[in-house]
């Protein structure tokens, strides 16, 4: 975990280093002015002149003026540091993620989804850079207080040293079970917040059906699940930061008897006993700062743990070749079920160049799976599909939909940006484009705007469902693609809007594979070939 976290760092080496600079600087000030202080303390007992307070005051002038410059420098360069490499970290898991097979999203919920990667990322950058020089400057810390106790007396080193025994015993005993919580807590936590997202993303359900009642409910119950671990791990978080300061206050109590029996013995002075309770108190600390280091490294592990679960997903196997053209696809007693339903049982096609297909059937019967498995998204249990005689599982799908394939799909994705860059979205022509703005019956709806200033967002209601279809459709043929897949394309229609689809599949097909999936007859006017889809296939 500790290499994981200090790699996503390192392509900031000179922020490291100048936030180490002042770190170090600051340290080393404040391993000096217990010794000022205590000749401070000495110079008044003994009545020294009034130069001498006026150096002090000067001295502690300039720390405080050092203090605040290296504050302001250390948190900007930190903020910045920190956001950049958690958007690395994310772009990098977010890539993964998104070559994972379409199974794993269908098996898992976006808005967890989203939230884990998001706090895992955020914990482990977050662990790193605020250790990675605290942890140097501990253990310098650590060895300069030992050193100057031992120089003054071996008994204050002896001290300290058991104190650190004992502080170690604490965090061996709790590592496992700090760990586990916190594991169980980042679940409990991401579950309760993909429950909240449901409240908003099914908002017209709840308020149409009234729901209001039903889904409070179910956020109550996840709720009550991450309030009973949040309480559990508060109270071992409590028991284990206490363990560390009872620690911290017995070794302190026994200082104090100590020193204070020397200074009454006329062994050592005020001065000096400020100075060596201050040098234990710093290195106390830099002792009590590993235990909670250690509680810190059980956080961050257990996030580091999830996003090395995430990255050892197998990510989509892929072929390496690519049809120049596609004259033919030829599917051969495909099968295909999820979990114990059976969706295509020995389905053979063969769909060619020029065609029209029109894929009807009721429900549940395959029609957007064979889509989906032409295109690579989902995989066969078996059977065969050729692109051309180039089995499908040595082509580069990927890269086969990218540059080949036009898809229209049931719920078309808008982005939030301009009209013109989603109606271009998935690598359409801007040429084509243009040529087929009026065909589609788009051209009052563009005209009347200005598509490069003109702001869609999917989640607001700013164009009607057949506007977003057709923009969908326009991106589609746009894209002049080899193998055109329409899936569902007449559901927010018009009746001219159906008749413009037809005209243009119509307009195209000669240079094309058109495959469409359908509940409504009209489209079928378009179709070479009807095939009708069932339970058996």
């Amino acid at each position: 975990m500790l290499t994981f976290s200090l790699k996503q760092l390192l392509n900031y080496k000179k922020w490291l280093l100048i936030l180490c600079c002042f770190s170090i600087l600051t340290t080393l000030i404040g391993l000096i002015v217990p010794y000022f202080t205590a000749r401070f303390i000495d110079v008044v007992l003994i009545g020294k002149s009034i130069e001498h307070l006026r150096m002090f005051i000067l001295l502690f002038c300039f720390i405080a003026l050092f203090e605040i410059v290296s504050g302001y420098y250390s948190s900007v360069y930190s903020a910045r540091i920190h956001a950049e490499s958690a958007f690395r970290l994310s772009s990098t898991l977010l890539a993964h993620v998104q070559r994972l097979p379409l199974r794993f999203f269908q098996q898992t919920n976006s808005a967890y989804l989203a939230q884990r990667i998001q706090g895992d990322v955020d914990s482990v950058v977050a662990f790193a850079l605020g250790n990675i020089i605290n942890v140097f400057v501990s253990i310098f810390t650590f060895i300069v207080a030992g050193a100057l106790l031992f120089s003054i007396a071996p008994l204050w080193l002896f001290l300290f040293l058991a104190a650190s025994l004992v502080y170690g015993i604490i965090y061996y005993a709790f590592r496992k079970p700090l760990k586990n919580w916190s594991l169980r807590e980042r679940e409990a936590q991401n579950l309760y917040f993909s429950h909240i997202t449901e409240q908003f993303r099914h908002i017209k359900s709840i308020k149409i059906h009234v729901l209001y009642e039903e889904f409070h409910a179910l956020l109550k119950n996840s709720f009550g699940l991450l309030l009973d671990i949040l309480l559990s791990r508060t109270k071992l978080s409590f028991w284990f930061s206490s363990a560390g300061r009872i620690t911290q206050r017995i070794f302190i109590l026994f200082f104090f008897l100590i020193g204070a029996l020397q200074v009454i013995d006329a062994k050592l002075s005020i001065g000096n006993f400020v100075a060596i309770n201050s040098y234990f108190s710093i290195a106390l600390g830099s002792v009590s700062f590993f235990l909670g280091l250690g509680q810190s490294y059980q956080n961050a592990n257990a996030a580091y743990q999830r996003i090395k679960e995430l990255l050892e997903h197998p990510i989509e196997k892929e072929g390496t070749e690519l049809p120049k053209v596609i004259e033919s696809i030829t599917v051969t007693a495909l099968c295909f079920g999820q979990g114990e339903t059976e969706i295509l049982k020995n389905f053979s096609y063969q769909f060619k160049k020029g065609k029209v297909y029109c894929i009807i059937g009721n429900n549940g019967t395959g029609k957007t799976s064979l889509l989906y498995l032409l295109i690579g998204l989902l995989r066969a249990q078996s059977g065969s599909i050729l692109f051309n005689d180039t089995p499908l599982e040595n082509i580069d799908t990927a890269l086969l939909r990218r540059r080949k394939i036009a898809f229209l799909e049931q719920e078309p994705v808008l982005i939030r940006s301009s009209l013109k860059d989603n109606m271009l979205l998935g690598h359409g022509n801007e040429t084509f484009l243009e040529m087929w703005i009026e065909k589609i019956g788009m051209d009052k709806f563009i005209t009347s705007r200005d598509s490069s200033e003109f702001i869609i967002d999917d989640h607001l209601s700013v164009i009607s469902g057949g506007e977003k279809q057709k923009i969908a459709l326009l991106r589609a043929f746009a894209k002049d693609a080899p193998l055109l897949l329409l899936d569902e394309p007449l559901s927010a229609l018009d009746e001219d809007g159906v008749s413009r689809l037809i005209e243009a599949i119509n307009q195209v097909k000669e240079n094309k594979i058109t495959i469409i999936t359908t509940h409504k007859k009209e489209i079928l006017a378009a179709a070479d070939e009807i095939i009708q889809m069932n339970a058996t296939n």
